[in-house]
């Protein structure tokens, strides 16, 4: 299903108009997938996170006070696979954790995404959403694999033992009886509470979880309105009562270059028992947590990894001194103006961190193209920035890339940075008469005619149409990028070119090791920025870029069976 929310004429058939598509179409009930196959996209364009209901094209509304999720995979014998959630706005309209009027010492149990434990669902992938409001779990997931949760906005799920009874709690993500193959990364988490953001348990195996990327925050001065997370299972880890706990193993958990903020401390509201725990049940192996940023996160303690630290704190709190794992080789004392803006919640970098560990060397690193998530590990940021291009890969969600405000070094007297004659006259002086200026012509990729699962190397014509020669011996860098993603990048060509003088260079290299885009099938907006970086010195800095479109074949995602199949109720 999908709307013509931002993308014009969706129907063919007579009588329709374009103007059907316009807005935002709500469903008044929550969905359920007894079958797979399906695509539900509400056409939306952002890439970062968004709270705001209209950038999306679907709002499922759940009211019903039962165990039931806004969205359910599956039920019973019934397995949901391969299904795509896009730009879908799941609100749930008991997130004010009121108790359950069948359990008064309960709380509702409804849920924001639920994936139904009687049977595997697998191959299904949330991005680009909006998922608000939960009662006693945010998202469930029980015995399931292959799962993607990408560039949501999550807020308000969850819910700390403390309101009512100890009891009765709950947690942001639930994973029990085990689940697989499953990757959280560039979510931004809002105002999530219970046990643990990422709770895992019930005497079951777990296996290759990744968590990267992620923006974890209660907001500046709402204390009391917003919860965290209690002692018993921090941020990652089992949550669960011992009785519960035996044989419960996870094998292949990698959490890193995660900003985490006020789950702990000032803005939380059981400061005195919440820590930002990181905890491993005896008996898992390979679990890495790496390169993350914690501000007033109260404590930091890791139990039971396979390798941990390179972290950075702050905040006033003890955070990473308290912690000998984190303090041999963490970031202490950061201060909020790290933050671009701390009270506004912006937690991007305005200066760099303290160098972190570079995860591309580790054995475990997986970056390579995979056939369902694109690729298991990414050195790309949620702004597509590359970490550790500069030679500095910073520890938090975000990388630093020199040229986001409010830093800057124009204007002191210094010509250093990314600042050329072209970008800061006043540091390094008027360009000469005659200077390069470097544009794209072309953009070309081959296979000429991709297919879907095809490894697409692009290549791109620049020309110098200035009035001088560009410099020798500096590399005359491209970056691709596809639908705003970076991908790969040419760095190889050297050569001085010379005034109307064009070259053609080819993909070399890119943030996972690898040259090529795995062809996916879609449109898709393909961008050649020459000089990204600015290592040349231009008579003009802002005509660097070239936008081309690759339209590859869709496939048929129709269902086996009716349309019945959708369940709204």
């Amino acid at each position: 299903m999908s709307t013509g929310y931002g993308t014009g004429d969706h129907g063919t058939e007579t009588g329709w108009s374009s103007s059907y598509g316009d807005g935002q179409a709500v469903f008044a009930e929550n969905i359920t997938f007894y079958k797979g196959y399906y695509v539900i996209d509400g056409n939306g364009t952002h890439t970062i996170p968004s709270k705001n209901s209209s950038d999306y094209g679907f709002k499922i509304v759940n009211t019903q006070d039962a165990n039931y999720g806004v969205i359910t995979f599956g039920e019973w014998q019934e397995t949901a696979s391969n299904i795509i959630i896009k730009y879908v706005h799941a609100y749930n309209t008991y997130g004010s954790k009121i108790k359950d009027k069948w359990d008064p010492n309960g709380d509702y149990p409804t849920l924001s995404i639920r994936f139904y434990p009687g049977s595997v669902q697998n191959h299904i992938k949330v991005q680009n959403c909006f998922l608000e409001n939960s009662g006693q779990d945010g998202i469930q997931i029980s015995v399931s694999s292959y799962l993607l949760f990408e560039r949501n906005y999550i807020y308000g799920l969850g819910l700390l033992y403390s309101y009512h009874d100890p009891d009765h709690h709950g947690q942001t993500v639930q994973i029990f009886y085990g689940g697989d193959n499953i990757i959280f990364r560039n979510n931004i988490w809002e105002a999530n509470e219970g046990q643990g953001l990422i709770a895992l348990g019930s005497s079951a195996v777990n296996e290759n979880i990744r968590f990267y990327g992620n923006v974890v925050f209660n907001g500046y001065g709402q204390q009391g309105v917003a919860g965290g997370f209690n002692s018993s299972g921090g941020i990652i880890g089992d949550a669960w009562p011992e009785e519960w706990k035996a044989g419960t193993q996870v094998n292949g958990m990698y959490v890193y270059n995660n900003t985490i903020v006020n789950t702990g401390g000032d803005y939380d509201r059981y400061s005195d028992i919440s820590s930002t725990r990181f905890i491993m049940q005896t008996g898992s192996s390979n679990d890495y947590t790496y390169n993350n940023l914690f501000y007033n996160a109260h404590r930091i303690e890791h139990w039971n990894w396979t390798g941990a630290g390179y972290h950075a704190s702050g905040g006033g709190d003890t955070a990473c001194s308290a912690d000998t794992i984190c303090a041999s080789t963490g970031q202490i004392g950061l201060l909020s103006s790290i933050f671009q803006n701390y009270t506004t919640n912006n937690f991007r970098l305005t200066s760099p961190t303290q160098s972190g560990l570079t995860l591309t060397s580790q054995p475990w690193w997986s970056g390579g193209t995979d056939a369902f998530f694109g690729s298991l590990d990414s050195a790309v940021d949620m702004y597509g920035n590359t970490r550790g291009v500069d030679g500095n890969w910073e520890r938090g969600a975000y990388e630093y890339t020199g040229s986001t405000p409010p830093l800057t070094y124009c204007g002191d007297s210094s010509c250093n940075g990314t600042e050329t004659c072209s970008t800061c006259p006043s540091d390094c002086g008027a360009c000469p008469t005659n200077s390069p200026d470097l544009i794209v012509t072309d953009i070309s990729w081959s296979p000429a005619n991709p297919q879907t699962g095809n490894a697409v190397t692009f290549s791109a014509t620049i020309k110098n149409q200035g009035t001088g020669p560009t410099p020798a011996g500096i590399i005359h860098g491209v970056l691709f990028t596809v639908d705003s993603q970076t991908y790969v990048w040419s760095d190889s060509y050297t050569n001085s070119l010379a005034p109307g003088a064009s070259v053609t260079v080819t993909a070399s290299g890119g943030p996972t090791g690898t040259a090529t885009w795995t062809a996916t099938a879609g449109t898709h907006s393909v961008l050649a920025n020459v000089d990204d970086i600015n290592r040349i010195g231009e008579s003009n800095e802002n005509n660097n870029t070239l936008t081309e479109t690759l339209t590859l074949g869709t496939t048929d995602t129709t269902p086996p069976s009716p349309p019945t199949n959708v369940v709204v109720s």
